[in-house]
């Protein structure tokens, strides 16, 4: 069971300021700096879960102006600070995730195998099918400061 990125000791953690909008946005700023200050690394994503990412390309003024592009985005060009955003249910609500994901690796040790048959128990009258697969990996944190969590986004 792969622990990932969260659980590890030794990630940087802040927590946001969320009086309004733009002391949100400058959270982010805030762990960017830490990321790249204390982890000396420059991040190469925030991972958001869909949530934020939502209130993120939703983000207005008192005018109702959008901050960012609105509806008409690409989510290619999704960036806070220069830094590409990603959405991911892996990651709580209310909780971001700014890093260099370079330093957090998968070791493959052994290639994912598949393996079908009908032949357990009675499986070959009932027209059932056993799937198998199998992979041996590891995952690590290669340098915990190169993370930063913003938490209560």
């Amino acid at each position: 069971n792969l622990q990932g990125i969260l659980t590890t000791s030794g990630i940087q953690t802040m927590a946001a300021v969320t009086t309004n909008d733009k002391t949100r946005f400058g959270s982010f700023r805030t762990a960017i700096r830490m990321a790249r200050v204390v982890g000396r690394v420059n991040p190469t994503a925030i991972v958001v879960n869909p949530t934020q990412g939502e209130w993120i390309d939703t983000a207005a003024d008192s005018q109702n102006r959008f901050y960012g592009p609105g509806p008409f985005f690409s989510e290619a060009n999704r960036r806070l600070w220069g830094v590409p955003v990603v959405e991911s249910e892996a990651v709580p609500a209310g909780t971001a995730v700014v890093g260099d994901y370079s330093k957090a690796v998968l070791w493959d040790r052994e290639q994912a195998t598949v393996s079908a048959t009908d032949s357990h128990a009675d499986f070959f009258i009932r027209n059932l099918l056993a799937i198998l697969a199998e992979m041996r990996v590891a995952f690590g944190v290669l340098d915990p400061e190169a993370f930063c969590t913003v938490t209560a986004v």
